[in-house]
């Protein structure tokens, strides 16, 4: 028996199969450009990549074909559940859940909070309604870790009416992968011997977010009402005085909307770089003299330091701090000089464990450790659908 993990897009469907009991991959893979002339299916199986272009004007389409192919692979007809990624939960959902009439219409009424994304992971969920008949369906929100934060990290400094009225509060994202790498990096700790009780996961990657993980709860993290709050990241600017949206608007002519296009969009390490959101091409811009390549590296690591401090407050010291995501699994160098950055904690890293993207990165000696914990989301939506079903 197989789990199905499907994760819809505004123009895109990723797809994973794992083995029930196992939770070994099967096939995992991508339909991407629905709606546009050209869409192809590409996927990896048995360590191989393959592609097919072909025409898929909706998500029923782009579900239609990974069907297909699932059933060449012949992984189609023993398909116990489907989990699907929805990114927001609002107040009704602080964990997984089985999919009925109910909760579709409540994840309709998170749409407002996330106009772009609720609305395509539904359509994937009422895709694979109509296509597996009777088979369960759970979704797995990445608002729903952060939900255990204490209400002093969760609301707003803003007047109660408006945050119940308008459900206005910190909701935290990312949360599939903070659960799934702060549950593995707790297991190896334990394993070790180590204390494993307050940990600081940083899923650093185009988007970037840190939590504060105590006795495997979240109690704090960096995104907020939306995942523009917080750390430095790609294209998003993180925290910013709001008050540059009236400024902005009043002084400059820029709509409200084009304020929030640009800090979503043209801000972070593209924005202060001017030239690229994509890490390694800033350190290569760097080394060859690129002053502002330069200053956007050392922005995201001091930025990212606050971030680690703070945190460390909500767990009232640090047992482990923790590494994921394309940028904190891969980048030596930007490890090196966050934890550089950091002796008041009693963190250090040993060089060649680092050059070597070691599972422990700090000392022997030192009692925080410095860790890579690579995230896997899809195998984190199979665990919890396995659960439900």
């Amino acid at each position: 028996m197989h789990i199905l993990v499907i994760n819809s897009g505004s123009s895109s469907i990723k797809f994973a199969v794992y083995e029930l009991d196992s939770f070994i991959l099967q096939i995992e893979g991508f339909v991407e450009c629905i709606g546009f002339d050209t869409s192809a299916i590409i996927w990896k199986k048995s360590g191989s990549r393959f592609e097919k272009t072909l025409k898929v004007n909706n998500h029923e389409d782009g579900l239609s074909s990974i069907i297909d192919l699932l059933k060449e692979c012949d992984l189609a007809y023993n398909i116990k559940g489907i989990g699907h990624r929805v990114v927001h939960g609002g107040k009704f959902f602080s964990e997984s859940t089985v999919v009925d009439e109910r909760v579709i219409k409540l994840i309709e009424a998170c749409i407002p909070l996330a106009p772009l994304h609720n609305p395509h992971n539904i359509a994937g969920i009422l895709a694979c309604q109509k296509i597996f008949v009777g088979i369960p369906n759970v979704v797995v929100f990445d608002t729903a870790f952060a939900s255990t934060m204490p209400i002093e990290a969760k609301n707003y400094a803003i007047p109660r009416k408006i945050r119940d009225e308008y459900a206005i509060q910190r909701y935290g994202f990312h949360g599939t992968s903070h659960r799934y790498v702060s549950t593995e990096a707790r297991r190896i700790l334990s394993e070790s011997g180590r204390k494993n009780g307050r940990l600081i996961t940083l899923h650093l990657g185009n988007g970037c977010s840190a939590s504060a993980i105590l006795d495997g709860k979240c109690v704090d993290t960096t995104m907020g009402f939306t995942p523009l709050e917080g750390l430095m990241m790609g294209t998003r600017s993180g925290d910013i005085d709001p008050s540059i949206f009236s400024y902005l608007n009043e002084q400059h002519d820029m709509s409200v909307q084009d304020v929030y296009e640009m800090l979503n969009k043209d801000c972070g390490l593209l924005g202060v770089s001017g030239k690229s959101s994509d890490m390694r091409q800033l350190k290569s811009l760097a080394a060859d003299g690129h002053v502002d390549s330069a200053i956007a590296i050392d922005m995201f690591v001091y930025r990212l330091c606050q971030k680690i401090a703070a945190l460390t407050v909500a767990l009232g010291g640090l047992d482990a701090l923790v590494f994921t995501g394309g940028i904190g699994e891969n980048d030596t160098d930007l490890r090196r000089k966050t934890i550089a950055k950091l002796p008041f904690l009693d963190v250090d890293i040993d060089s060649a464990r680092n050059q070597a993207q070691q599972i422990f990165l700090s000392s022997e000696d030192k009692e925080t450790a410095v860790m890579i914990v690579p995230t896997n989301e899809e195998k984190a939506i199979a665990l919890e659908t396995s659960e439900k079903i």
